[in-house]
């Protein structure tokens, strides 16, 4: 993770700069016993970033075949620039001019000059400059670098397994084309009355099973209806005619597009929602309300 970027910004820096500091890039400590000119770079704090929206989930890293669990940090870079035996000031200056010019380029502004399609333990977001102290200080007792970076992305560690899961056979697909129509027989609705049937009516509607390169059509199903007060509480009146289903609906076969229900009002007058939900199914057995379609207003009269 942080040891393998250290190590190959020190690489992808000693490659890039011009003589007589191309190949003079290390990372931290200094070698005390070389007495040529020695840049030397080390990963300083790093705070932990909270992931894009909250979310948790894996990430396509470079070089994993399968997502992957990553660590996202944002944090420092130093960057000491150690003079030859003899050379002092001006070699130093003269290197900390070469690293900001070519640290300011777009490529290590963006990161793509670290970048790479093998695992290499991190994938950068930026990377920039954000200051350079040029004054004058004893290296050996102040560890301030002469130039430092905030970096942020991805760090895991190199060799990781992804995530793997069971492999996706076929996908069943369900298409509704909208607006969902509710159109009421039986005259008025009147509290105490007589119970109305509520047809339902969709433009379009169909469902396939998606397997390899191949598809085959599917009888639709059965779409959920609910009876809700004007709070969302369970409605006054009743639904029947269809099959009990999740959170007190009723579920009724969808056939060319059209589908109906019974609704018998309540004894008092009031205003009620009729909602239509898909349903998710596991095998034949309903387990939970899907997504909403379409909602309708009762209005029960005396």
């Amino acid at each position: 993770m942080l040891r393998d970027f250290e190590q190959r910004f020190a690489q992808v820096l000693g490659s890039q700069l011009t003589a007589p500091f191309a190949g003079r890039v290390r990372t931290a400590p200094v070698d005390t016993g070389d007495n040529g000119i020695q840049i030397v770079v080390s990963v300083g704090k790093m705070k932990i970033q909270s992931p894009d929206f909250g979310s948790f989930r894996s990430e396509n890293a470079p070089g994993i075949t399968d997502p992957l669990r990553i660590v996202r940090l944002r944090g420092e870079v130093g960057i000491v620039v150690f003079p030859a035996q003899g050379q002092g000031r001006q070699q130093q200056l003269q290197g900390i001019d070469s690293l900001l010019y070519l640290l300011d380029t777009p490529d290590f502004r963006n990161a793509n000059a670290l970048a790479s399609q093998q695992d290499q333990g991190f994938l950068l977001d930026y990377l920039k400059i954000v200051e350079a102290d040029l004054s004058i200080r004893d290296t050996n007792t102040d560890p301030t670098p002469d130039i430092t970076l905030e970096v942020e992305g991805w760090f895991w560690p190199i060799g990781q397994t992804g995530v793997s899961g069971d492999v996706i056979t076929q996908a069943h697909v369900r298409q509704f084309v909208l607006p969902v129509s509710m159109v009421t027989d039986n005259g008025p609705i009147v509290a105490g009355g007589n119970a109305v049937q509520l047809n339902f009516n969709v433009g379009t509607s169909g469902s396939m099973v998606l397997q390899g390169s191949s598809s085959s059509t599917l009888p639709f199903g059965n779409i959920a209806v609910r009876l809700l007060s004007a709070d969302g509480s369970p409605g006054q009146g009743s639904l029947s005619g269809g099959l009990a289903g999740p959170d007190n609906s009723q579920l009724t076969l969808l056939a060319n597009g059209s589908a109906s229900l019974s609704y018998t009002p309540p004894g008092s007058a009031t205003n009620e929602r009729v909602v239509v939900t898909t349903v998710i199914m596991d095998g034949n057995t309903p387990v939970r309300l899907g997504i909403e379609l379409a909602s309708f207003n009762i209005q029960v009269g005396n």
